[in-house]
């Protein structure tokens, strides 16, 4: 059904209209694809407790705090950045010349902690297309348990993953190369390419230069609340950070690394230029766009997408 017959109504009567008018054996991505970002949202949150048909066809979800401690957000919060960031990284394939409308692609969400961008992927694929992987267990352990419904798979701190070479068409990357060392992220971004079939795309974000500055003021409050002592302690020294990047070197501070279970000065904040992604992704990727932050305006992150080559 055509977008233009629900302009106007609610995303709930949107929504509405649209399982109405499907049959009962239709997927969500066969009833809800093309549907808008806030149709989208109020489906997996309102919807979902709602409406007993997208209760059944939807995972259940972990408790608020269990979703913040993975995010920063929880429920129609979490969706809504997450619907702005799968509508980036589908743009940015499509940009390359990535069919996302093609059937049977394979989509890969790395680092899907509680099956977040996954779930919000499902408007566009079904669940069988979709790979979820984490270094985590105990988040593979919580998308297991709320019946996500996707493939699943462990993956270690350094590469290589254990996926075939040319498995995969598409790649999406939500705040884990925002974390990434240096070293840590070049060798993803090497092993990546690897998976990727001929003409893939990998998409991923990171931190945006405004993020040295906001940890600046994070710094000058009189009380720092507790989630925020992380940001505080990252980039001091802000104007030569500032000034790195405008070189277009690599930005990575370790600060608040905790070292559990990781090698040492593999996470923290990782804030890096158009200039280093054009640069040393081009080592392995044919065409490479770096999209900042303040121009895509969907979140608050800028994103780096690659084509590997025919």
């Amino acid at each position: 059904m055509a977008f233009s017959v629900f302009k106007g109504r609610s995303p709930r009567e949107a929504v509405t209209e649209r399982l109405k008018d499907s049959s009962p054996g239709d997927s969500l991505c066969a009833m809800l694809r093309g549907c808008s970002d806030a149709e989208w949202v109020w489906a997996l949150t309102e919807g979902r407790a709602e409406i007993e048909r997208l209760t059944g066809l939807l995972p259940t979800l972990p408790d608020a705090m269990q979703q913040r401690r993975f995010t920063g957000r929880n429920d129609k919060e979490a969706f809504a950045q997450a619907a702005g960031a799968v509508g980036v990284f589908l743009a940015e394939a499509r940009a390359l010349g990535l069919d996302v409308s093609r059937p049977g692609l394979r989509v890969i969400d790395i680092g899907c902690g509680w099956g977040r961008i996954t779930q919000t992927l499902f408007r566009d694929f079904e669940p069988g297309q979709i790979l979820g992987c984490d270094v985590m267990p105990e988040a593979l352990e919580i998308c297991r348990a709320s019946g996500l419904g996707v493939e699943l798979k462990q993956m270690p701190y350094m590469p290589p993953v254990d996926l075939a070479d040319g498995s995969a068409d598409l790649m999406v990357a939500y705040s884990v190369f925002s974390h990434l060392s240096e070293e840590a992220h070049m060798a993803w971004v090497e092993d990546f390419a690897r998976v990727l079939r001929p003409g893939g795309v990998l998409v991923v974000t990171t931190r945006p230069r405004a993020f040295i500055s906001y940890a600046e003021s994070v710094r000058r409050q009189p009380d720092i609340p507790p989630h925020a002592r992380a940001t505080a302690n990252a980039f001091k020294d802000s104007q030569s950070w500032l000034d790195r990047y405008d070189r277009g070197e690599f930005c990575f501070d370790a600060a608040f690394s905790d070292g559990a279970g990781r090698p040492e000065d593999y996470y923290g904040e990782a804030v890096v230029p158009g200039a280093y992604a054009e640069t040393h992704w081009g080592r392995f990727f044919e065409s490479v766009r770096f999209t900042p932050a303040d121009k895509h305006r969907k979140f608050d992150q800028s994103v780096i997408a690659a084509r590997k080559a025919l």
